[in-house]
């Protein structure tokens, strides 16, 4: 018997099930392979260790060309495989020691739902709160006249020895195209003459389309091709025929990567036989989490959405407290999401666009980051910030950037928005100099 049984040792199990033992819950979690999950082992922890040394490099190149300093050898890839290895292996046995700190049980195996709690390969592990947090799977789509070695998904591009001569890459999935502009950026970087399929008219859907073009701009400064409302329409060894916007085109692709095509993981989990509705093949939960079957709650990717570790962090953690008997809701609203690549891009919130077709009285300011310290100090790097506030109240309603040091940025406005700061309460904070934090009290003094 136990206070809380999990199904999944991912972000959101995790989070979860540290959120129980920190109310005074025994908890026990269920994970069929490695706590951490898909974004420690196969996802966002390393791919941000490829980009981290990616930055570096770039940053390296640009000071060798302005003759500050003489570049060293290109990125390695086997090293800097074996660092990421490392990195893993570090950041995952920090869950296992947090986890065991906090009196969390760890059962290997795939925990199903039950009456009474959880089934973990035959033994019963009886609680009266049970938390689904079974993540996603990757679901690869037959590309016509794509071969399937030819197709990688994200986890594969983390274990490449060489970069690929060229590159499509798909847009899509329940992030649209968003992890696909850090793939483009990461193999354009390595070397890989890469083509980026949006499926849309937007290169990052739900970036206001004011900053699209910067984007745009930043990709091509790599070589990199964008191509928009482009759908892969046939293909032959080494090349790719994509529909897009302005005709199709046949373009060089060794591999054609598919960044983010996951799916929420509901078959195997004892979900139906437990009364837990799935509605287009993900778990129906309110902001407490919980399910339609009471006593079972969900969390992280199972329920659908943008499928963001963030999301699943937060989702967990809500999940957790609540399997603990605490109150709690979400607050996806305000989360902020970014793509770390160079310049960094950043939002939160809705888009002047969204806002005005509902019908909203908003204020917008823009603040142009070459006049800021901070950018101007890394190289003298451009980009924009864009504060969409309401008209009356002054809440903020979205903050967007193109930019250097973009996720801090993102972490400032996650914070203003979830305090419910208005323009006025920006406007007045007194920000380090120079740091991009000074663009947005810039942009907030517009409105205040």
């Amino acid at each position: 018997m136990t206070d809380v049984a999990i199904i999944g040792g991912g972000p959101a199990g995790y989070a979860a099930a540290l959120a129980a033992a920190r109310r005074g819950a025994s908890v026990v979690v269920a994970e069929p392979e490695r706590l951490g999950g898909t974004c420690v082992h196969w996802s966002c922890i390393p791919t941000n260790v490829l980009l981290a040394a990616l930055h570096v490099s770039l940053d390296a190149r640009e000071l060798a060309f302005l003759d500050v300093l003489d570049a060293g050898d290109d990125v390695s890839m086997p090293r800097l495989g074996s660092r990421r290895e490392s990195l893993v292996r570090l950041l995952a046995g920090g869950i296992e020691r947090a986890l065991r700190n906090a009196g969390v049980t760890v059962l290997p195996g795939r925990g199903t739902v039950v009456a009474g709690g959880m089934d973990v390969g035959g033994e019963l592990v009886g609680a009266p709160s049970v938390v689904v947090a079974a993540g996603a799977r990757w679901e690869v789509p037959e590309l016509p006249g794509i071969a399937a070695d030819r197709i990688l998904t994200a986890d594969l591009v983390q274990g490449l020895l060489a970069a690929p001569a060229s590159a499509l890459v798909l847009g899509g999935g329940p992030a649209a195209t968003a992890f696909a502009v850090e793939y483009a950026f990461l193999l354009a970087g390595l070397g890989t003459s890469v083509t980026l399929a949006s499926p849309g008219a937007s290169v990052v859907p739900a970036l206001d389309p004011d900053l699209d073009p910067a984007v745009t701009e930043a990709l091509e400064t790599l070589g990199i091709d964008v191509l928009r409302e482009a759908t892969v329409v046939g293909g032959a060894p080494g090349k790719v025929t994509v529909a897009h916007a302005g005709g199709e085109s046949v373009v060089a692709a060794d591999v054609v990567v598919l960044a983010d095509r996951r799916v929420p993981l509901t078959d195997g989990v004892g979900l139906a036989e437990s009364g837990v509705t799935v509605r287009e093949g993900a778990v129906v939960v309110d902001r407490s989490c919980r399910t339609s079957a009471p006593g079972v709650l969900a969390a992280g990717d199972v329920t659908g959405g943008w499928m963001t570790t963030a999301a699943a962090l937060h989702t967990g953690e809500v999940a957790g407290a609540v399997a603990a008997g605490a109150s709690a809701v979400t607050r996806l609203a305000s989360m902020p999401h970014v793509l770390h690549t160079l310049p960094g891009v950043g939002w939160i919130g809705e888009s002047e666009a969204a806002l005005r077709a509902k019908g909203a009285d908003i204020g917008v300011a823009v603040v142009d980051l070459a006049a800021n310290g901070r950018a101007v100090a890394l190289g003298g790097r451009g980009g924009y910030l864009k504060l969409v506030a309401d008209a009356s109240t002054g809440e903020l309603l979205g903050v967007h950037v193109v930019g250097p040091d973009a996720a801090e940025l993102m972490a400032v406005a996650g914070t203003a928005m979830q305090a419910e700061l208005t323009v006025a309460d920006v406007a007045a904070l007194v920000p380090w100099h120079p740091t991009l934090t000074e663009s947005l009290v810039d942009a907030a003094k517009q409105l205040a």
